[in-house]
């Protein structure tokens, strides 16, 4: 993960204690996957309007994901759209969204995101 700006703090790890997935099946049922990833960019809830991009792997093959981010400070967004650029630019104009890229079995995946939370597939 890269900080949007200078000087700010950033932390990506794993969720990796039992029943992790639970918020994403509650809304997506048996297609959730992986763990969860904790995303922590600034202060809680802190806001980045011009966005932050984060890449997370998976050893597995998911080339139609899509993501649930789950905020720090409550509530949810499902991430479903594909990253599109201006000509010319490289932060994309809808974030949040996803690029999915598939090589031997694994998945990587980067994500624009303009704030904290946790991150699922599914």
């Amino acid at each position: 993960m890269i900080a949007p700006a200078a000087n700010i703090p950033v932390a990506v790890g794993e969720d990796t204690t039992a029943g992790s997935i639970a918020p994403c099946q509650a809304l997506h049922g048996a297609s959730c996957f992986g763990q969860g990833s904790f995303l922590t960019v600034g202060a809680l809830g802190a806001l980045f309007p011009d966005g932050f991009a984060v890449t997370i792997g998976y050893n597995s093959s998911h080339s139609n994901a899509n993501f649930l981010h789950a905020f720090d400070l409550g509530g949810s967004e499902d991430i479903t759209d594909d990253c599109t650029f201006d000509v010319g630019e490289v932060v994309p104009n809808n974030m949040p969204c996803k690029i999915i890229d598939t090589a031997q079995g694994k998945t990587f995946v980067t994500l624009w995101l303009t704030q904290n939370g946790k991150i699922y597939g599914y």
